[in-house]
């Protein structure tokens, strides 16, 4: 028992000596992170200046193919209270609404 100790102890004492492995480890990261950091940095800053801009099209408003309806939706479900204030839940199949310029919207396979 007391050989092992004695080897821990010197594992110890080797581990926590003046120019040890670790002092060395300390005295490099004391100067690595620190210029990490300031490379980092840069690269922030200097990454927005360097970029080649934001990318941008023209789209001819002539081309673009026209939808039938302004508001399709599948599985739609609609909640809400009756006047006596119990809740109601009604599915239903789709929904669609033609135009902004009617404010129907048209339920189909509707269930309650």
């Amino acid at each position: 028992m007391p050989e092992t100790v004695a080897r821990l102890r010197t594992a110890r004492e080797i581990w926590a000596a003046p120019g040890s492995r670790h002092d060395r480890l300390v005295a490099t990261m004391r100067v690595a992170l620190p210029m990490a950091i300031g490379v980092l940095a840069a690269f922030l800053v200097m990454a927005p200046l360097t970029a080649s801009g934001d990318v941008s099209f023209v789209l001819d408003k002539n081309k673009v193919e026209v939808a039938k309806e302004r508001l399709r939706i599948q599985s739609a479900q609609y909640r809400g209270q009756d006047a006596k204030g119990q809740p109601f839940v009604i599915d239903a199949g789709s929904a669609v609404q033609r135009s902004s310029a009617e404010p129907i919207v048209q339920l189909q396979d509707l269930a309650a």
